[in-house]
């Protein structure tokens, strides 16, 4: 099947460097491969965004003059990434600003909108919802075109976890700003990236069709 629409991994914490073995967001993992079967491409395969994937959003241990210094940094660089504002005719089509973020690479993407960048298609997945990013999420929002947020239930402790700190009580699961959540139950955080015999629900559950879908290009927006 040709590949005709781009889509960019994004991974969550700890998962950039922390491992030898090759990575779902890496070209030739099993999910790759079955994006690209499915007829989405790899955006910059030969030159791929990364983060340091740090733990953030620990406040009480790390005080700086910055909320989330490492959410808020890579977000500037993913920006850069895809529309380099030092040269204007150096961009991403808006078109192919399609972005999968897993757990909390949300922040990082929802920090580069908030800074200005245009995301088309934004897919959130275990991503934990923090109150600490109410304001930063609101002020993004414009620029995200549309947005879907995956989530597990109580067999993902992970996106619960992650959202120790922020400012409130309880476990949140739905994005409160996000256009569609969707609740798949018991694949924890992140086995729909890992698990080639559950690779069949982006599929079921509309995924690859999200990615894939009519692409939001109004004057101006890029």
């Amino acid at each position: 099947m040709t590949s005709t629409t781009s889509v960019l991994l994004i991974p969550g914490t700890h998962a950039w460097g922390y491992s030898n073995q090759p990575q779902w967001y890496e070209p030739g993992s099993p999910l790759v491969t079955f994006l690209e079967a499915n007829g989405l491409r790899l955006l910059g395969k030969d030159c791929p965004y990364t983060w340091s994937t740090a733990l953030d959003g620990m406040g009480v241990f790390h005080r700086t003059a910055k909320q989330h210094i490492v959410w808020e940094s890579a977000g500037i660089n993913l920006y850069a990434y895809l529309a380099n504002r030092l040269v204007p005719d150096d961009y991403v089509p808006i078109a192919d600003r399609n972005v999968v973020c897993h757990s909390h690479a949300a922040q990082v993407a929802i920090y580069a909108c908030a800074h200005g960048l245009k995301i088309n298609r934004l897919l959130t997945m275990g991503s934990p919802v923090r109150d600490d990013m109410r304001d930063v999420t609101h002020k993004a929002r414009p620029n995200i075109a549309h947005w879907r947020h995956l989530h597990s239930d109580g067999s993902d402790r992970l996106q619960w976890l992650g959202e120790l700190f922020d400012g409130h009580l309880g476990i949140v699961r739905n994005q409160p700003f996000a256009d569609v959540n969707l609740g798949v139950p018991a694949v924890a955080h992140s086995n729909l990236l890992n698990d080639p015999d559950l690779f069949n629900l982006w599929a079921r559950d509309g995924l690859i069709d999200f990615l894939k879908g009519v692409t939001y290009a109004p004057s101006g927006f890029r």
